[in-house]
């Protein structure tokens, strides 16, 4: 095979670098109209300080459930899932959500109902992994209940390293002990993903494969 000459090759690169420098010429100009509804841009040499929020500007500003504004300076958006009444004991019952890449919330591009599951402790009289839904037109915000019967092995669970799968909108991946399983949210229905000793197993965005750390034979199924 005969490989072009460089001076060949320079017309073809310089075209590219020319059609790239359109794109980025156009995208500041469409930028430089527009502004987005909250927040800021800070520097890293800015020197600027703003108090925290105390408690008592923070309940001012959270609604029983649904969307808010943050206060001035930020005036972000933002939408509160939780509230007192799902913690039935003294204190609250949430448990942290952890890592980001665990996706808690479904994918809901193609629905009007957004699924959000989060871990509220049995202990603290939380009713453990929790189903909460958001409707994205009227911005109502609804507990839909515990995702297991009181007498599941996974109603204690806290729910962390599980994620909903990002083409099923309604399954949720979870780890049994050496097993990694599926299940819908709706149908409450258990599928085997495959049964094997695996230290982590976060799936591929189309589903199709889940990469793991294994210190023995896997089983699929």
């Amino acid at each position: 095979m005969t490989m072009p000459s460089r001076s060949n090759r320079w017309p073809r690169t310089r075209h590219i670098l020319s059609f790239l420098m359109v794109i980025l010429a156009t995208g500041s100009t469409a930028l430089a109209g527009w502004s987005p509804p909250g927040g800021f841009i800070e520097k890293a040499t800015d020197t600027n300080v703003r108090p925290p929020l105390t408690p008592q500007q923070i309940q001012a500003l959270l609604p029983l459930r649904g969307p808010f504004v943050f206060s001035a300076p930020y005036l972000t958006q933002g939408v509160r899932i939780t509230n007192a009444t799902d913690c039935t004991g003294a204190g609250d019952c949430v448990i942290p959500v952890g890592y980001s890449y665990w996706r808690n919330i479904n994918n809901h591009t193609a629905s009007n109902t957004m699924l959000i599951f989060l871990g509220l402790d049995r202990t603290r009289g939380g009713t453990g992994p929790t189903l909460f839904a958001y409707d994205k037109t009227t911005e109502l915000v609804t507990n839909r209940g515990a995702l297991f019967d009181a007498g599941s092995r996974f109603a204690d669970a806290t729910a962390e390293g599980w994620y909903f799968s990002a083409t099923m909108p309604t399954t949720i991946y979870l780890n049994d002990g050496s097993k990694m399983l599926r299940y819908d949210v709706n149908t409450r229905q258990f599928q085997t993903v495959y049964d094997g000793p695996l230290s982590s197993a976060p799936t591929s965005t189309s589903g199709r494969c889940t990469p793991a750390t294994t210190t023995g034979s896997i089983r699929p199924r």
